[in-house]
């Protein structure tokens, strides 16, 4: 089985999960914006990847062709510090729905009958240090397990962490949503049509074949501030955790630094 994250990076595109800037380039690519996403991109999600305990995984960044070129670059560059492990690699497109940028870079690199499992990581996000190890296992019970007939399998890791970023500090919460993007993973062979950027992931559980991951552990950690691209709440009640806590499953990030 095939590991790969997908991640969008300030992309112009249509469809897919859109924000409000996703549509406006000239607020997605506002330099106080594009520094605040690679702040994040940089401390988070990158470092996330850097210390996974198995790094058997590629990873797809898509972002647009009309970045500005200067952070073109960086983005090439932060992407090069990932080592060690599968294919790597920066799509800079023109604007197009974004499920279907994914489905042919997908096509393109593996082989018609390689199982994949494709994985959603936005760019202010991070997962677990054993999340591929954790997600190849999960995968596969569910490829082996799916309903009779059925050509792919949603995996969903509902656990997480939720770190919320405000001007006067940052404290980490509890997260259980079932079927939540962070760490959503579709499990098929390489040429089926179906991408995660093409569903509504709040209705996976009603409308596709999944199989929910129920353990007492943390697999994503999911950035709460002010720009984030997606509608980001954290419910009243939610519980705290310590940043030392945290920090024995995200052992890549810094967390002291945002505490």
């Amino acid at each position: 089985m095939k590991i790969v994250f997908m991640t969008r990076f300030s992309y112009l595109g249509a469809g897919g999960w859109r924000s409000r800037a996703s549509r406006d380039a000239e607020l997605l690519f506002q330099t106080e914006r594009l520094d605040k996403r690679f702040d994040l991109f940089e401390k988070i999600t990158l470092p996330s990847l850097m210390a996974q305990t198995n790094k058997d995984f590629d990873w797809i960044i898509l972002s647009s062709s009309k970045m500005p070129e200067a952070y073109r670059c960086r983005l090439r560059q932060s992407v090069s510090k990932l080592e060690n492990t599968g294919r790597r690699g920066v799509l800079f497109r023109e604007p197009r729905h974004v499920g279907g940028v994914f489905k042919r870079a997908i096509q393109r690199i593996y082989q018609p009958d390689d199982l994949v499992s494709s994985v959603v990581l936005d760019d202010d996000d991070g997962v677990s240090d054993d999340f591929v190890t954790t997600c190849r296992e999960q995968a596969t019970l569910a490829w082996e397990q799916r309903e009779q007939g059925k050509d792919y399998v949603v995996t969903s890791f509902p656990r997480g962490y939720s770190l919320v970023l405000a001007d006067e500090g940052a404290n980490l919460t509890e997260r259980h949503v079932p079927f939540t993007n962070l760490g959503l993973t579709l499990t098929a062979r390489a040429d089926c049509k179906r991408n995660l950027f093409s569903m509504g992931h709040k209705k996976i559980g009603e409308r596709h074949p999944n199989y929910l991951v129920e353990k007492d552990k943390p697999f994503y950690l999911r950035a709460v501030h002010t720009s984030n691209d997606s509608r980001a709440m954290v419910p009243e009640g939610a519980q705290p955790v310590g940043f030392a806590e945290a920090q024995e499953h995200f052992s890549g990030l810094d967390l002291a630094r945002f505490s």
